[in-house]
């Protein structure tokens, strides 16, 4: 499939949300009923990853709620035409997500010690039931057999794309009870404060990025600043260019 197609296809399959309303329908489609239901974010990186790798434009499409994360897919809907709604990043919904389902037994995959422990003692202090925690250095086998034995009824992935992506997809398949699978990145490292948020001025102007990169300019140089160029290129060819 070409690259043009990859990407208004993943567009099309944000869920696009413009008031309470429509995050209460998300909250109703999440609540699994007979079968895991995966909750993902598509960010410009996301986008880059999947117009190089099929595999991973599989996963993230088969995703059944998908949500904008980020000024750069913003900018992307907008050129598609398509009503872009609010942003919905991970960091600040996801712990929404777990207040609304409060009391069910959570398992937290992802980052590594003392962050993973410094998370998972955040959630407590909510008053979330956080039955599992592991690094996200294992292998996919080992989370699916601890998943069988702790039996959580929602799962945070912080693992960073594409490794989450992948293991959600897995644990759909191979585990039949009801739960939510959240493609969280890294959403326990800030819980944790391993990683400062940006000022509130700065989040409300979608800029975020611009602090993460002034704050790990080694880690995410290439992300934001080759990866967005990236981005906006693919974007735009993939908008005009003739079939």
């Amino acid at each position: 499939m070409s690259n043009k197609n990859k990407i208004k296809n993943l567009f099309f399959k944000i869920t696009p949300v413009k008031s309470g309303s429509d995050i209460k329908n998300i909250f109703l489609n999440l609540d699994p009923v007979s079968r895991p239901k995966i909750l993902a974010f598509l960010n410009a990186h996301a986008v880059n990853l999947a117009a190089e790798d099929s595999a991973f434009y599989r996963q993230i499409l088969s995703c059944d709620v998908l949500l904008r994360d980020g000024i750069g897919v913003k900018i992307g809907l907008s050129i598609f035409s398509i009503s872009s709604g609010l942003n919905m990043n991970g960091t600040d919904f996801i712990p929404k997500v777990l207040e609304v389902y409060k009391g069910r037994r959570i398992a937290f995959y992802g980052t590594k010690e003392p962050y993973l422990q410094d998370s998972v003692e955040w959630a407590e202090s909510k008053s979330l039931k956080v039955v599992s925690s592991i690094d996200g250095f294992q292998s996919e086998q080992f989370y699916i057999d601890d998943l069988n034995k702790t039996l959580p009824d929602i799962i945070v992935l912080g693992m960073g794309m594409p490794k989450q992506e992948f293991l959600a997809n897995r644990i759909r398949q191979e585990c039949t009870s009801p739960m939510i699978i959240i493609c969280g990145g890294a959403v326990l490292d800030f819980k944790a404060e391993r990683f400062l948020r940006a000022p509130k001025w700065m989040r409300y102007l979608a800029i975020e990025w611009v602090f993460r990169l002034f704050m790990e300019p080694a880690r995410m140089w290439k992300r934001y600043l080759l990866g967005n160029f990236k981005y906006l290129f693919r974007v735009i060819v993939s908008r005009f260019k003739k079939d």
